[in-house]
């Protein structure tokens, strides 16, 4: 999305009636066609085609076309397939859905407008979809003030925000390069330091980042691989996974705290630490005793927990990290849920569970998983999906991007990003369901900070939405 599009709203306001004449979106389409959908209706197709819709199919929120499984009756035949709106029938190919098998069982193409040059829809098998241009009265019909307040007021109901309403495109297609745009990003902060250093260094700092990403700590954590290198990680983990962890929690004061406290898991820690005689920089976090806050459940987010956490994953490695997590990906790209096999390998589970929950200390019968499936959700998506990217675009690993990508779009979501709350009013609007995919999140937190981070100033912001209903004048 263009950072200035909000802006140019601000500047450049239409009128309502002047929306709905000439930047109707296909949304409001795709509405006011299931209004009009009668089965004993008989429509003609540009190409002569006589058609009816006996049943409209299901109106799909996901990929793909926009109404699945319609039941058709097309020259008197009837045939079950899909049907794709549009406002202008040359959005077909600007969509790109000539070339996308998601759109070969498309048997009706329905359009506002059709250009002179327009020589038919084309799916990627080469077969021609009929194309139904609406007639002037799905339009003229605005012109009604009455039926003009009634569709204004069903998209106040939707609380549509006004740069939603400039987008003269697929809002599928608008999600999926936001989203792209964040792993993209992500992708060049790991280009830019694989001049430094080993591949498998660059991971190993980037899982240490992915800690602390959405909380306070986000620092720290790259701090800590500055002082404990993962070539140095690897001998420890090695001998013994507890001798990292003591390193790790005495270095942000964590083990310090627990040996005040006289917990016994702290003072075994502290026992491996002396032995090994490591002393480093302590890095100090713990000003007051409010910086870790106590939570009766999981996941949490303060730095000890998830330190235990990455140690309990590293612990399970096998041979390089690079070489590992490619190993695993190729373990888990068979299965239907991908996904699932990381939420194994990064639910670490540990018996001491109350040691970093209440600094009491006792061995748990049952141990407790130390972070929950969102955020691996969130360090699949941010860190290991682009990494896996990074590795097949510069040649150092052979497997084939569109599977990742693949992956990537069926990630669920995460589901605890504060901007999301400030994206409501978009997300209820672009995808009108409740539970969101993980691409579709990022799409919405790119969203916010290319566009509206930038230009809070919004007549019909939706953080106001209210105010601004009262500017929308009918004329």
């Amino acid at each position: 999305m263009e950072s200035n599009s909000c802006v140019t709203y601000v500047k450049d306001r239409k009128d309502t009636k002047a929306l709905f004449k000439e930047g109707i979106n296909e949304y409001e389409i795709q509405c006011k066609w299931l209004e009009i959908m009668e089965s004993e209706r008989e429509w003609r197709t540009e190409e002569g085609h006589r058609v009816r819709i006996l049943s409209p199919g299901h109106h799909n929120l996901y990929g793909g076309p926009d109404f699945k499984d319609a039941l058709i009756e097309i020259n008197r035949s009837t045939f079950r397939g899909d049907i794709e709106i549009h406002q202008k029938a040359g959005d077909w190919y600007q969509h790109g859905h000539h070339k996308d098998k998601q759109y070969n069982r498309v048997l009706l193409h329905v359009v506002l407008t059709q250009e002179k040059n327009f020589q038919g829809a084309i799916n990627s098998e080469g077969n021609i979809i009929p194309t139904l241009v609406l007639p002037h009265s799905f339009i003229e019909k605005r012109d009604n003030p009455a039926k003009e307040k009634e569709i204004l007021n069903n998209i106040t109901h939707l609380k549509i925000p006004p740069c939603i309403k400039q987008i003269q495109f697929d809002y599928e297609v608008l999600v999926r390069i936001l989203s792209q745009q964040r792993v993209l990003r992500r992708l060049e902060q790991m280009r830019t330091r694989f001049r430094e250093v080993s591949l498998d260094e660059l991971i190993y700092e980037f899982l240490f980042y992915s800690l602390g990403m959405g909380t306070k700590y986000a620092s720290l954590y790259m701090n800590l691989t500055k002082l404990i290198s993962y070539s140095q990680a690897k001998i420890w983990l090695l001998e013994d996974p507890r001798i990292l962890e003591a390193v790790l929690l005495h270095t942000i004061g964590y083990l310090q705290k627990g040996v005040a406290q006289r917990n016994p898991y702290a003072l075994v820690l502290e026992d491996i630490r002396k032995q090994h005689e490591l002393h480093f920089t302590h890095i100090d976090i713990l000003h007051e005793e409010k910086s870790y806050p106590v939570f009766s459940v999981y996941p949490q987010a303060h730095p000890a927990i998830r330190i235990a956490c990455l140690v309990g994953f590293l612990s399970k490695m096998e041979g390089q990290l690079s070489e590992f997590l490619y190993f695993l990906w190729n373990q888990s790209v068979t299965s239907d849920s991908p996904w699932v096999l990381w939420e194994q390998f990064f639910h670490t589970h540990h018996y001491y569970w109350s040691y970093y929950n209440t600094w009491e200390m006792k061995r748990n019968p049952t141990p407790h998983k130390l972070i929950g499936k969102e955020r691996v959700y969130s360090i699949l998506g941010n860190i290991l999906i682009p990494f896996f990217i990074f590795s097949i675009q510069d040649g150092l690993w052979g497997e084939r991007e569109e599977k990742v990508w693949n992956v990537y779009y069926r990630l669920p979501g995460e589901n605890n990003h504060w901007l999301l709350k400030k994206m409501q009013a978009h997300a209820e609007f672009l995808f009108l369901r409740r539970n969101l995919l993980f691409f579709e999140q990022q799409a919405l937190i790119q969203w916010y900070n290319t566009g509206c981070s930038i230009h809070p100033q919004c007549i019909d912001c939706p953080w106001n939405i209210r105010a601004g209903i009262n500017n929308i004048v009918l004329s």
